[in-house]
């Protein structure tokens, strides 16, 4: 396991380290190495004695945490474990005929509500006990906060509670086998009335791997087209099978069988032989059957890596189940009965809510619309597995596909030009996702969502024709107008980018960020006046806004125009700024010492030039360095 980094700098080894460990989970391995549950029996003379196997909670699950309660309020305390794996939670109850108890549950009045913190001691005879009240004691769990203390055969005891802040108080004698509520201040106990719950039991079962899987796709895709698998518009089972395996044959059989039954099902099946070399014996089969390429035996995989997480080696018989579309259904390991083909082949035809109903194990009530058909995430595997031209060329063959949603069509257009951009293509980027100049709301929407793309990728040329083709169909959007304006910027263009920021403010008047974009597009295209303007209507929707204040001060300590200069506030608004926290900033102490300059005090100048110059060469930016030394002989000249 990877240890947590010291600092908060990003650990390249600390990532790989989680990476890793992720990697070999999906593999199959368990974050835990598959040790059993286990518990501790405290044996009263120091010593614990190892009682998993007594108790029955040895399960192999790859527990994550334990918690306590007594959820059936009968006096014993029962357990709950959250599991990585299945079941995810599990209930251990305890039927132990244990001793005499007492609970009590605190509340805080002048501390905390739930008395967090709180020390509660119980003294039973000679003996005392004490617990904490705390607010998590597991990974993502919580026990109970009713404090349980067992008593052995004592009846009669004394709590005592020392609450947050440090205030002791005595609750005097109370009776044991109850429930009890102890308020801060009332020194008193307040008896709470629980009825037990009783539930019927359950059997503890460990359960063995299965030898057969089902998984069934909620939103179906293609797999790349390849020569094996004929395209035709009817369904098909491709059949993975192996000369070495014995249950293949089983398998084939039970096609050859029914094969009446599936013709009449309207459901082709053809038979791929996964066998690097094979024998060349005769096989009498009424199905089709070629050889697996290593290209399909690749995309197999990456799909069960993809959606199943599994990188265990594919267990023979393997079958897909393919719709007519070409879409992959649902994908099935070992053994099944014939009557589960044809009802999965049978629900291709349904609608999307009901293939989605089809694809989980249990029902429920959905809280979402269907799932979006996962492309990318199976096109990013073929990048992953380092083969990004296959990437490449699945997400093209899907964009000639008839079937595509606006929305799915222009999120793979988008992921189909980054990863051009990945590949150092920008062209070729730019070939495919040309400007639609033709109005209408899908290419409006289309050329925004690329011109915020280009833009994010600092391609700023391709978002401006984006934004460009975009703007005689857009009204009154404040965020369109202000990214339009970061485009013009990119592109070198602040006397355009000024137009566009001022449409944005115009529209939406307190924002403080269209003011200070607008303000370094005005300093840029020679208009410091309106930058002094624009940056103080910024700072003042924002006060006490660094990079705001900071380009203010510059402009009125080093402007070479006289009647714009003004040392005085410049001085004061850089004092302000270093004071309010950005006494490390060397561009904050940069602006401090040009204020400090333009007023005549040079040598407080030089100081603060000094002290930036300490803090970029601790920081290794040489550039900063150079640039500070540079003023600091200027400053020294006077």
């Amino acid at each position: 396991m990877s240890q947590s980094p010291e600092k908060r700098s990003p650990s390249t080894a600390y990532e790989d380290g989680w990476g890793a460990l992720s990697e070999r989970v999906r593999s199959g391995d368990s974050f835990s190495g598959r040790e059993r549950n286990v518990a501790f029996l405290n044996t009263g003379d120091g010593r614990f004695s190892e009682v998993s196997s007594v108790l029955g909670v040895d399960f192999a699950d790859d527990a994550r945490a334990v918690v306590s309660c007594d959820w059936n309020f009968d006096g014993a305390v029962d357990f709950w474990t959250s599991n990585r794996n299945a079941p995810r939670v599990r209930f251990l109850k305890n039927e132990s005929a244990g001793g005499s108890w007492v609970a009590f549950r605190l509340q805080g009045v002048t501390s905390n509500r739930d008395a967090i913190g709180a020390r509660v001691e119980v003294r039973a005879g000679d003996v005392s006990q004490v617990k904490v009240v705390t607010a998590g004691d597991g990974f993502l769990a919580q026990s109970s906060r009713w404090q349980h203390f067992g008593l052995g055969v004592e009846e009669s005891l004394s709590v005592v509670v020392k609450w947050p802040g440090g205030e002791r108080e005595e609750f005097g004698k109370v009776e044991a086998k109850g429930f009890y509520e102890l308020v801060q201040g009332a020194g008193r106990t307040v008896p709470q009335i629980r009825n037990q719950v009783t539930f019927k039991n359950r059997a503890l079962v460990n359960k063995e791997e299965p030898t057969s899987t089902r998984f069934v796709m909620a939103s179906p895709i293609p797999l790349p087209q390849f020569e094996e698998i004929p395209v035709s518009a009817n369904a098909k089972l491709i059949v993975l099978t192996s000369e070495s395996c014995p249950n293949c044959q089983n398998e084939l059989q039970l096609f050859e069988k029914n094969q009446d039954q599936l013709r009449q099902a309207q459901v082709e099946v053809v038979t791929l032989n996964v066998d690097e070399i094979l024998s060349g014996a005769a096989v009498d089969f009424p199905f089709p059957t070629a050889k697996a390429s290593e290209d399909l035996i690749e995309a197999i995989g990456l799909f069960r890596e993809t959606f199943i997480e599994r990188k265990s080696p594919l267990a023979l018989p393997a079958t897909l189940l393919f719709g007519g579309g070409e879409n992959l259904v649902a994908m099935y390991q070992g053994r099944h009965a014939l009557t589960v083909y044809l009802t999965d082949a049978a629900a291709i035809s349904a609608d999307q809510l009901q293939q989605r109903d089809a694809a989980v194990p249990f029902a429920g009530r959905w809280s979402a619309l269907p799932m979006k058909r996962p492309y990318i995430r199976y096109a990013h595997s073929f990048a992953k597995a380092g083969a990004p031209e296959k990437e490449q060329s699945y997400l093209s063959g899907i964009l000639n596909r008839g079937d595509l949603s606006v929305e799915e069509r222009a999120e793979l257009l988008l992921a189909l030009a980054d990863r051009y951009l990945f590949a150092k293509l920008p062209e070729k980027a730019r070939a495919l996702t040309a400007p639609i100049l033709e109005g209408g709301a899908q290419a409006v929407s289309l050329n925004r969502e690329l011109a915020v793309f280009y833009l994010k990728r600092k391609y700023a040329k391709f978002s401006r024709a984006h934004f460009f083709a975009a703007s005689p169909f857009v009204e009154g959007d404040a965020r369109f107008h202000f990214n339009y304006g970061l485009a013009e910027m990119g592109c070198g263009e602040p006397d355009r980018a000024v137009k566009q920021f001022q449409f944005s403010a115009k529209l939406s008047p307190n924002r403080a960020d269209t003011y200070f974009r607008l303000a370094t597009a005005l300093d840029q295209s020679g208009s410091p006046l309106g930058a002094l303007a624009a940056y103080r209507q910024a700072i003042k929707l924002r006060p006490e806004w660094p990079a705001a204040t900071n380009n203010l001060a510059w402009i009125l300590a080093t402007h070479p125009d006289d009647k714009i200069r003004n040392g005085v506030e410049a001085l004061r608004l850089a004092q302000a700024m270093v004071e309010k926290g950005n006494q490390d900033r060397p561009t904050a102490l940069l602006t401090l010492a040009a204020a400090f300059a333009e007023v005549g005090n040079y040598d407080s100048a030089a100081q603060v030039i000094d002290r930036a110059i300490a803090i970029a060469q601790n920081d290794g930016v040489d550039l900063v360095v150079a640039n500070l030394r540079e003023t600091r002989e200027r400053i020294r000249k006077r």
